[in-house]
């Protein structure tokens, strides 16, 4: 695969050059930013550093002062990479969520073994122990309705035609006749390019999304919405609001929360189902 027996230093170096820039790219130039979530979002993989994939791709192959010279190089250039997407990312995608309800349902009874461990009288352990797994049950919801959303809909050209015709977002950008002539694929992979910029704990934001491509409302309620800025507190602000107090989450907050997301999940899942059930649709 690797031309071992190239001598020259530059020759080398554009061999792994070559190789690293098929699989990895600067996450300006193709990761969703949100400077609220801390900046870069490696939707495809990452952070990745030059120094560990380098060495562990070529340690065997080339020179240790050569692939230390290029990581120097990469790293003036970008310290943290992201993947680059295949182009049956979605594909891929779909093979390993083949259920994301019951994923979500494997997570929750995981937390339901998690909530009853004792860890003892310290309150400090118990406020930290309790923001991980709060935490934990937002990541699992926003996972639901990522992998849900991204399912259902390329499952079904009626769900894309829905989005295509209500979505903003999607529709303000113009592509010239030519583009999309030239890339049969164009079409799906500006709509997998748009959905890959969402944070799915964004409710409002996913809220409306799930209204435009599928027709269902989504329960949200006030709780559910302070959890998620919750959330935001234990991971940005360590664990503090933008006031400076510290958050106290207890073994209540903990089960409330999952009752409440368990609830929201369910009722999306039923809404699917009734749908199928009414309209008759492959979903």
């Amino acid at each position: 695969m690797y031309n071992k027996g190239a001598k020259d230093k530059d020759e080398q170096k554009g061999i792994m050059r070559e190789w690293f820039f098929s699989k990895y790219q600067n996450p300006a130039d193709g990761c969703p930013y949100d400077g609220r979530e801390g900046g870069y979002q490696y939707i495809y993989g990452g952070p990745y550093y030059a120094d560990d994939i380098l060495n562990d791709k070529f340690i065997n192959v080339f020179s240790e002062d050569v692939i230390n010279e290029l990581v120097d190089e990469l790293d003036s250039e970008c310290i943290e990479w992201s993947a680059i997407p295949t182009s049956d990312w979605y594909s891929d995608y779909e093979g390993m969520v083949k259920d994301a309800y019951q994923n979500f349902i494997n997570h929750i009874a995981q937390i339901n073994k998690l909530v009853n461990i004792d860890i003892g009288i310290d309150s400090e352990l118990k406020n930290s122990f309790f923001k991980m797994i709060f935490v934990s049950i937002i990541t699992s919801m926003e996972t639901y309705l990522k992998d849900t959303f991204i399912i259902k809909l390329f499952g079904s050209d009626t769900y894309v035609n829905n989005l295509l015709q209500n979505n903003v977002g999607i529709n303000e950008q113009k592509y010239s006749l030519k583009k999309i002539k030239e890339d049969s694929d164009f079409l799906n992979n500006k709509i997998k390019e748009y959905l890959s910029s969402i944070m799915w704990h964004n409710l409002t934001k996913v809220s409306g999304l799930y209204k435009e491509a599928f027709n269902i409302v989504l329960c949200l309620n006030k709780n559910l919405i302070d959890a998620v800025e919750k959330r935001h507190d234990i991971i940005h602000r360590n664990g503090k609001t933008k006031d400076d107090i510290e958050l106290k989450i207890s073994k209540e907050d903990v089960i409330n929360l999952k009752n409440s997301v368990s609830v929201f999940v369910k009722t999306i899942e039923d809404s699917f189902n009734i749908y199928h059930q009414v309209y008759n649709k492959d979903i």
